[in-house]
């Protein structure tokens, strides 16, 4: 079987759209095992989104939760978990186990094979009723549970904003969807309609594992092959990448009422730099020197000169090429606020940073990459955003091309950042000083909800 390197890993094809990428390490004790199934955001969102939990509910060998509890402590307490994510306009369904490395077990041959095998079944031979279905009472109470999750979740007022923001900045754009999907679409799903849908992914979906850990590769292309009933798939469908959206003819101004203690101020900025773009590295240098952290200028002069914010920060939605900010503040402070952070992005625009901001910036991004070589989640999660995004560099590559940037650099890709839409939750019993002209209530929620708050904090 041949490898090739892709980015931190190296990569071999297992046949029928199965890519296996392994990074031979011994910095970690355990050997994490992750497969991604890839598909495009579409209106199947919410039957992807249950997908994963009603997955890890049971296999055929363990069908009940209690018995897959029961074998994972087997394994020396192996963990796993299924999620599913939003990169991009991708949908990713992901799952994960992670068992101890051989040096630390007594087992032969090791805890992997069983590691592959388990996430085998898992995906492949799922716990069904004698119908060839999902067990109807696991998959009521899946539903009831991410109903529950949907419908909380309006109560992370800063996630609330961001999601409201995304949804008006890119309505009619997959982007828009919900990674978690929409309430309205779960009465109609059950364990029938989820099966056949189960069927559709495990076939045609590209599927990405992913093996971080001291492992030798070829063994473990040879355990995954031996694992994976591939003669059950067909051809993958390749997903092709979204084109870049243009920025709106005006900028669009929304403004909410909600029962909050602080106005949630969310901006969303289009580019026309996207990852396969020479021009990327340097638009994160500038996505950093706006609101990237503390030494940014959105901190410094929103938060602490001007003591307008509780918190405001910037970061890119690299995958679709989109930047979005931050800001909690006082529902009197709107237009103050607004005019302070459009003056930031001018000064960097205009060239109006010094070294030493420019040098932070450095230093800052080379250290968050150099932390990915020390997560196995981040290792995987980078190149499977390079994947997504189409372009995969390994993390030495990053950081030379952070550490080649200049301060012309920045400004160039700069000026590829347009305004397209503001967002304004502001509390219910304050009146805003001067409203933003066009802006108008939102309409109703609808079931598409911001992100998970055990992901993001309230």
């Amino acid at each position: 079987m041949k490898f090739e390197p892709v980015g931190n890993f190296v990569r071999a094809d297992l046949g029928r759209g199965v890519d296996l990428f392994v990074r031979r390490t011994d910095k970690f004790k355990t050997i994490t095992l992750k497969a991604f199934l890839r598909s495009s955001l579409r209106e199947d969102v919410t039957s992807n989104a249950l997908l994963p939990s009603v997955l890890k509910r049971g296999t055929e060998s363990h069908p009940t939760f209690r018995d897959v509890t029961r074998h994972l402590e087997n394994l020396y307490g192996a963990s796993y978990s299924a999620d599913v994510l939003k990169i991009g306009e991708e949908h990713v369904l992901s799952f994960r186990i992670e068992v101890l490395a051989d040096a630390f077990v007594s087992k032969r041959r090791g805890l992997f094979p069983h590691a592959a095998a388990f996430l085998a079944e898992m995906l492949f031979r799922p716990a069904l009723d004698r119908g060839d279905r999902f067990p109807a009472d696991v998959v009521e109470q899946e539903k009831l549970n991410l109903r529950r999750l949907i419908e909380s979740l309006i109560n992370n007022k800063i996630s609330y904003a961001s999601e409201r923001l995304i949804q008006e900045m890119c309505k009619g754009e997959p982007f828009a969807r919900y990674e978690y999907g929409d309430v309205a679409d779960l009465d109609a799903i059950d364990g029938e309609s989820l099966r056949r849908h189960h069927r559709q992914m495990m076939s045609r979906a590209p599927l990405h594992l992913f093996v971080v850990g001291d492992v030798d590769p070829r063994s473990v292309a040879e355990t995954l092959a031996e694992a994976l009933p591939l003669a059950e798939r067909s051809r993958d469908t390749r997903i092709p990448p979204p084109p870049i959206q243009r920025p709106a003819a005006r900028v669009r101004m929304v403004v909410e009422e909600e029962e909050v203690t602080q106005g949630k101020l969310a901006i969303g900025y289009r580019t026309e730099v996207m990852p396969t773009d020479d021009r990327f590295v340097a638009l994160a240098f500038a996505s950093a020197i706006f609101g990237g952290g503390p030494f940014s200028k959105l901190f410094k002069n929103v938060r602490e000169k001007a003591s307008l914010a509780y918190y405001a920060h910037s970061a890119l939605e690299k995958c679709k090429g989109i930047l979005l900010v931050q800001c909690g503040i006082e529902s009197a402070n709107f237009d103050k606020a607004l005019r302070i952070i459009k003056r930031q992005l001018k000064d960097i625009v205009d060239g109006k940073f010094g070294d030493e901001e420019f040098s932070a910036t450095r230093r800052a991004l080379v250290t968050r990459m150099q932390a990915v070589e020390d997560s196995p989640a981040q290792l995987v999660n980078a190149t499977l955003e390079g994947l997504v995004s189409g372009r995969v560099r390994p993390t030495d590559r990053v950081i030379r091309d952070i550490r080649r940037v200049r301060p012309g650099d920045v400004v160039d890709a700069a000026r590829t950042i347009r305004l397209d839409t503001v967002y304004f939750l502001r509390a219910k019993t304050t009146a805003v000083a001067a409203t933003p002209s066009g802006a108008a209530a939102g309409a109703a929620f609808a079931g598409r909800i911001p992100s998970d708050p055990r992901k993001r904090n309230a």
